[in-house]
Order: structure tokens, then C-alpha cells, then sequence
């Protein structure tokens, strides 16, 4: 057997398993199977002194969420700022809430995003409790609506 002819036979061996492999993979990227941000669903972490529900992030960079209180006396809601590349919007609607009472907040004015990309949304909550202003933290994350 010649080499040009054991060259020509090996490609047309394994070259076909490489053009099926390279196939193979061009579909799976096209299915997304490669962006991590795909499996990512929606978290909120952080938060000591409230829960968090409920929440969502419009394409004009609108947020809603619903707050509870965890802290099982009545406390009072100052201000709830909003952070998102490098915007920070606030209700400060004074809200006085019992033990796990919950209530809703709705700002506009972050910035607008695509649907389904990622965000990642830091909370700022000033309450006063026992007379005493406290501050609580929170990131609300997950994929545009």
C-alpha cells in the first residue's frame, strides 16, 4: 500500500467522525447549551430582616417585588433604593408593616434590558424599628420579562 493511499483512507475514516463531532457541536451551540445563563433562574439573596417574593424586571428597566417583614415586630419602611448599572432609583413611601406582613414595591428608571437577559438588581431597605433606623441589604437576580 502506497502512503498517499493510507493517507487518503485514514481521512476518510476519522474524517467523518470529525465532520459528525464538529456537527454535533455547531447544534448544541445553537440549542444554548453552552451559556450557563440559560439554567440560571431566579434568586434573591442577602436579605436578614425581610423576605423577598414575587419579583420581576421589565424590558424598560421596571422592577416589582414584594418585602416581608421577618423581623416579628412592627416596623416601619423609610426607603427602598434600587441599584442596577450604576442607577439607583427609591420609593420612599413610608410603610408600616407587622410581623410578616408583607408589601409591594414598583419603581421605573433602571436600565432597559432585553428580554431574557440577566440582571442583577442590589436592594437597599431603611426602616425604623424600636425607634431606631436600620439598614438591610439584599440582590434580587434573574432573566428579563
Amino acid at each position: 500500500m502506497k502512503r498517499g493511499q493510507a493517507a487518503l483512507e485514514f481521512l476518510m475514516t476519522y474524517g467523518w467522525a470529525i465532520l459528525i463531532v464538529v456537527v454535533v457541536v455547531a447544534a448544541l451551540f445553537a440549542m444554548n447549551v453552552f451559556n450557563p445563563g440559560a439554567f440560571i433562574g431566579e434568586t434573591a439573596s442577602g436579605f436578614a430582616s425581610f423576605t423577598a417574593s414575587g419579583w420581576s424586571y421589565s424590558q424598560a428597566g421596571g422592577v416589582n417585588i414584594t418585602l416581608g417583614n421577618k423581623i416579628g415586630s412592627q416596623i416601619t419602611i423609610t426607603n427602598v433604593d434600587f441599584i442596577s448599572g450604576g442607577t439607583t432609583v427609591s420609593d420612599a413611601s413610608a410603610n408600616i408593616l407587622g410581623p410578616n406582613a408583607e408589601q409591594a414595591y414598583s419603581v421605573a428608571g433602571l436600565p432597559a434590558l432585553t428580554q431574557g437577559a440577566q440582571y442583577s438588581t442590589e436592594v437597599q431597605i431603611t426602616y425604623t424599628w424600636q425607634g431606631q433606623t436600620k439598614y438591610d441589604n439584599g440582590v434580587i437576580s434573574g432573566k428579563v420579562s
